[in-house]
């Protein structure tokens, strides 16, 4: 996302592998891995709001096994 930056690997110009997200004001987004520009596999991220889901994610969405710690 233009709103987005990334530190991290790509395959084929897409977000693959081990990276880190952030926000463009410096707060994280999102740190884990990634699978063909999407959110997949084990990771850590802060929504707006403050929630925290800490687990498994397959295409973007947290899937499976997840902690959630929330406002």
């Amino acid at each position: 996302s233009k709103n987005k930056v990334f530190d991290g690997h790509y395959k084929n110009n897409l977000k693959h592998g081990y990276g880190t997200q952030w926000k463009r004001d410096g707060s994280l987004s999102y740190r884990g891995d990634w699978s063909r520009g999407k959110m997949t596999g084990r990771g850590y991220r802060l929504h707006d709001d403050g929630t925290v889901i800490k687990g498994y994610f397959l295409d973007g969405k947290a899937h499976g096994f997840v902690t959630i710690n929330g406002t």
